[in-house]
């Protein structure tokens, strides 16, 4: 972080100094770092939670209604009451946050957007041990080329004003033990491609108006979709086993085009067109 950047961050907690690096330690139930101004790069900072579930607002970094926000090179960790991450309402900018080989390890939540908590993009980043790995109500919401491994629940997309229609992409979420990729009430739909899904569940429920599409993706798992808009897969791969047998689909319908399906009883399920 750049010296005349500690002006614009309200630090409650205790700041350190170690191997050229700043690191951040939550001493109470509250937000630990909050971004108070626009234009703000942070490089090269660990924040680190109390590791109490009783402390339920605590969150590592937080932004809201601030642009030209980057970050770059951090860890948020043992933040087990709220978020490590937490972006919220960004209404009237379009240019918020960029993030890049980030570290979210053993939190409640690691990344959340809340509502209106939009134009973020995480890229290069690494999400293991999460009770829920990133949670997003916002629109227009980036993840890309990130490791979402070993969590309970992957990715959750969630209705809310203006929400989805953001682009998930290049992301391997594999042996999340809940659900995978949890889609839920989502309005604008939702692009997910060239992605690889293992050993999991993906659930999309309740979504309206605009499809959730799947493209080039290797989904090994268990399907459940249902009381939804149209879902369309197309040039996805879809290996024998992993519950794909086991899948629900209820009330929705779902379009494929160009897909490879191992277990052929559903083949025509997922090549429609």
């Amino acid at each position: 972080m750049e010296e005349n950047d500690m002006d614009k961050l309200n630090i409650n907690g205790q700041m350190q100094q170690e191997f050229g690096r700043k690191i951040y330690k939550s001493q109470s139930d509250s937000i630990l770092c909050e971004i108070i101004e626009d234009d703000v790069s942070i490089d090269k900072a660990d924040f680190i939670g109390a590791n109490n579930p009783k402390y339920s607002t605590e969150t590592g970094l937080y932004t809201i209604g601030k642009q030209f926000i980057r970050l770059r090179d951090c860890t948020f960790r043992n933040f087990k009451g709220c978020a490590g991450l937490r972006v919220g309402c960004t209404v009237g900018t379009h240019s918020t946050f960029t993030a890049s080989d980030l570290l979210f390890l053993s939190n409640k939540i690691g990344f959340l957007s809340e509502e209106r908590g939009e134009y973020v993009v995480i890229a290069n980043s690494q999400f293991n041990g999460n009770q829920i790995a990133a949670r997003i109500h916002g629109g227009n919401v980036q993840l890309t080329n990130c490791m979402i491994n070993d969590n309970i629940n992957g990715i959750e997309i969630l209705g809310g004003s203006n929400d989805s229609h953001g682009i998930i992409s290049n992301c391997q979420v594999n042996h999340n033990s809940g659900i995978a990729l949890l889609i839920d009430g989502i309005s604008n739909g939702e692009t997910i491609t060239s992605c690889h899904f293992y050993d999991c569940t993906i659930y999309i429920k309740n979504t309206i108006n605009k499809p959730v599409r799947f493209n080039n993706c290797v989904i090994a798992g268990k399907l459940i979709i249902e009381n939804s808009a149209k879902v369309i897969f197309s040039n996805c791969f879809f290996p024998r086993g992993y519950g794909l047998l086991d899948s629900i689909i209820s009330n929705t319908i779902v379009e494929g085009k160009n897909n490879e399906v191992e277990e052929k009883e559903i083949e025509k399920v997922f090549n429609t067109k």
